[in-house]
């Protein structure tokens, strides 16, 4: 669904704050956030930030950075954007578009963050990408690696890795869009441990120079085509619709029932390292796996839930198709 245009450059943006529904979803609104999003005139021009409410559009504010800023990324418990400069250079940016510059973020090789496009904050984690490759950033203050990079993956197969501008979580999981092939115009899911990506269930979106903006509001993604048909352009992209798409269709078939209704339901609960690691081996594949390999998965969990602090927070997604017989 096309739901805003735009006639700049769209460079990144970050969630702020989401409102989600918690009625039906035949009937419930598309999911309301709270968006600071960066533009710019031209590619490498300086960057201009703008308070946004989706998935209306409305610019509530428009503030000069100065700077050119990309890879944004929330982080909620800080209530923080952090951003990289064009010479990968980390800063803040607030709500009412100060700009605080904190200074380069320390990296294990040589390249540095310059030209840094996509940027996500999953916890006190903030996760970056560079060409094809993915760098995992401590962002929590308090520790003795802030703005360090703690581990980072190449992003494979290439080449279509490289066509991601932005990216963002959404149900918990990393997704982007490539605008190169083989995958043009596909929404993707990155694994943020082996940088495995691959295309996932969707809508085909339109052509563009460059998908600019990727933002998640509970699964729902609103993605900016950069001049797609000569002008930017933003889309809703509901994640989970495939899904309940396949089963109205049976449903439909039968014949024995009235039109089927999609019903949706969202909740949020903090899980400890603990709370998580007991529930891993009673669900999906590791429930088949051999006691060795399954310790050694959990182990790695457990390590990456201490990065996080101890513990994170993940959206539950309640999901039915509902038909009246006839």
């Amino acid at each position: 669904m096309r739901v805003r245009r735009t006639g700049r450059v769209l460079a990144a943006a970050a969630v702020l704050a989401v409102s989600l529904p918690g009625t039906p979803a035949a009937a419930a609104p598309a999911p309301a956030c709270t968006v600071l999003r960066v533009v710019s005139t031209s590619p490498a021009g300086p960057s201009t930030v703008e308070l946004v409410r989706l998935p209306s559009g409305a610019v509530e504010s428009r503030i000069p950075l100065g700077v050119e800023v990309n890879a944004l990324g929330y982080a909620r418990s800080q209530d923080k954007v952090y951003g990289l400069t064009r010479d990968g250079a980390a800063v803040t940016v607030g709500r009412d578009g100060e700009l605080t510059r904190l200074g380069p973020v320390r990296t294990t090789d040589r390249r540095g963050l310059d030209r840094a496009t996509a940027g996500a904050v999953f916890g006190n984690r903030w996760y970056v990408q560079r060409g094809d490759d993915l760098y995992v950033i401590d962002i929590d203050p308090g520790s003795d690696g802030y703005l360090s990079a703690v581990r980072g993956a190449d992003l494979w197969p290439a080449p279509f890795t490289s066509g991601i501008d932005d990216f963002d979580f959404a149900g918990g999981r990393l997704y982007g869009v490539t605008s190169t092939w083989p995958f043009s115009e596909r929404v993707v899911r990155i694994d943020p441990v082996s940088g495995f990506t691959h295309p996932v269930p969707g809508p085909v979106l339109p052509p563009a120079t460059a998908y600019g903006s990727v933002v998640g509001a509970g699964d729902t993604l609103y993605v900016t085509a950069n001049r797609s048909g000569g002008r930017s352009r933003t889309f809703r992209v509901e994640m989970h619709r495939a899904g309940f798409e396949r089963v109205a269709a049976s449903i439909r078939e039968t014949g024995a029932f009235a039109e089927p209704e999609h019903w949706r339901f969202d909740r949020e609960r903090t899980c400890t390292r603990d709370e998580w690691l007991d529930l891993l081996p009673t669900t999906g594949g590791l429930t088949r796996l051999p006691a060795a390999a399954q310790a050694e998965i959990l182990t790695a969990v457990g390590a990456a839930i201490d990065e996080l602090g101890g513990a994170f927070t993940k959206t539950f997604t309640t999901l039915a198709v509902a038909a009246v017989r006839t």
